[in-house]
């Protein structure tokens, strides 16, 4: 019982000597940080000023700026055919089919309806430029099957409106004013995708961050499957799909990286596995020096699938070496 005694008093004052030196190692980082919180608590304290002038001045100019985009636009294209109803408040609706060329030559495409909103954050000197943030409120995909994109996600757009020709550059795509009839501007029923009801409820997700480029890949690879293709043709018909098909597929995950004009050399070599599938990727050139920049091409390759042969029991090896220049949409 005493022995019981001793060990609980000796423990009790060990639980003290921690706490007195816990509340003294404390005070040595509050002795050696007192400046620092000094700061931190005057800032806590003292009221938020906000240059409500500026502020005023930057909401004048978003409203003309909106004042000067508002209305119907479209652009037509071999691969791209897009048309906006931008709001004065900056909500946009748009419809856009995207055209792709499968690898038998037929067209195929796919359609997006959406509703976004276009908040300007910074304007050039003449304000008909604007940087923006870009918040995607909600997106349709149809292709053929139907459903729905990312239902919210932030990026960021840039705007220029040439007066002199009335066109509205929107993320490097030129659009010119609308001049039908407005009530043929988007398909019929379109815009109802786009709001709450048992169709949309029942709507399953795309699944996917990168739609358009899956969907192509997708469309490439269903292009050949179930084909019969001699032995002796295989390895044309792959380094076809490589340089025509693939490699412009794979150049829209790093084109965002360059400048329109902007040059650079691109060397990838692709080992093909005996069943189609992307063994090994290999990639160099003047703008791949780092892994970071490598790593999307070598993710998207990753991906591909090429035609096979039933003679076809060995890997092969797929090359392409070319200099390519970022251009505009």
């Amino acid at each position: 019982m005493i022995s019981r005694r001793r060990t609980l008093k000796s423990n009790k004052g060990m639980v003290k000597g921690l706490g007195l030196l816990a509340v003294f190692v404390v005070m040595l980082v509050l002795m050696n940080n007192m400046q620092m919180l000094t700061v931190v608590v005057e800032q806590m304290l003292t009221p938020r000023q906000f240059d409500f002038a500026a502020l005023e001045a930057t909401n004048e100019l978003r409203k003309e700026y909106y004042g000067v985009i508002a209305g119907f636009w479209e652009h037509s294209s071999d691969t791209l055919f897009d048309r906006i109803e931008m709001m004065d408040d900056g909500i946009i609706w748009q419809y856009t089919e995207y055209m792709f060329m499968t690898p038998r030559g037929e067209i195929d495409t796919l359609k997006r309806i959406s509703t976004s909103f276009l908040h300007p954050v910074s304007f050039g000197n003449d304000n008909s430029r604007a940087l923006s943030d870009f918040r995607m409120i909600r997106e349709i995909w149809i292709r053929p099957d139907t459903c729905f994109g990312r239902r919210t996600f932030i990026d960021f757009a840039s705007s220029d409106f040439l007066q002199e020709d009335d066109v509205f550059i929107f993320n490097n795509v030129a659009y010119t004013r609308f001049d039908g009839d407005i009530k043929e501007f988007f398909p019929v029923g379109a815009l109802a995708l786009l709001r709450p009801n048992p169709i949309t409820f029942a709507m399953l997700s795309c699944n996917t961050e990168t739609p358009v480029r899956d969907w192509i890949r997708r469309r490439i690879i269903q292009s050949f499957e179930n084909r019969q293709i001699n032995a002796a043709d295989i390895r044309a018909e792959r380094q076809n799909l490589l340089e025509n098909f693939f490699i412009p597929l794979c150049l829209t995950r790093i084109e965002a990286r360059f400048e329109a004009g902007q040059e650079w050399s691109l060397d990838l070599r692709v080992v093909v596995a005996p069943d189609g599938s992307v063994d090994t990727v290999l990639v160099r050139g003047r703008g791949f020096a780092s892994q970071a920049s490598r790593l999307p091409i070598i993710n998207e390759a990753k991906l591909w699938k090429f035609p096979t042969t039933d003679g076809q029991t060995t890997a092969d090896t797929l090359h392409f070496v070319g200099t390519l220049t970022q251009q505009k949409r």
